[in-house]
């Protein structure tokens, strides 16, 4: 936790007065960072599709456009300031789309190009593609399972994290 490692003393997992650590400021400056470099591409890539879907022939207006990135950037602040839970059910959406993502999607592909090129494909191949397929729902299964428990051990906590408006957090 990036505000405990700040911490000269944690009792009861609350910070005690005390003098703050150099390795809590680097951490906090290099999420910062990350989040610096990485929001404004994933924004961008958003934003791009969202462009797309408009014909090339009649592209968004320009005001539409300048209106829906605002609305994006305040939405998806929003939602990560206000929902309960957000890192439980980040965790949850993870395991939803990165396995398809990541294992499944680049197997099929992978099949489909080979199909259409017109090549054999070879045993060990289609062996090694459904061993894939297999560790992916495998990893889906249990990444989906350790989310969804969490999220639950999380609400039975009662700790009024659902409640954004229970403490003043700004």
């Amino acid at each position: 936790d990036v505000t405990q490692s700040m911490c000269g003393l944690v009792v009861g997992g609350k910070c005690v007065e005390g003098t703050k650590w150099i390795s809590g400021y680097l951490l906090a400056f290099a999420v910062v960072l990350n989040l610096g470099v990485s929001l404004p591409i994933d924004l961008y890539c958003l934003f791009s599709n969202i462009e797309a879907s408009y014909p090339k022939a009649e592209p968004m207006p320009a005001a539409l456009n300048f209106a829906m990135r605002i609305g994006v950037v305040l939405f998806c602040g929003t939602v990560g300031l206000l929902l309960p839970y957000f890192m439980e059910v980040l965790e949850i959406f993870c395991a939803l789309l990165i396995v398809p993502g990541v294992i499944w999607l680049p197997v099929a592909f992978s099949h489909r190009t080979t199909v259409i090129s017109g090549k054999p494909y070879p045993l060990a191949r289609r062996w090694f593609d459904v061993a894939l397929v297999l560790l992916g729902a495998a990893c889906l299964l249990l990444g989906l399972y350790k989310s969804v428990r969490e999220l639950r051990e999380a609400l039975g906590k009662g700790d009024g994290r659902a409640n954004p408006f229970a403490e003043r957090w700004f």
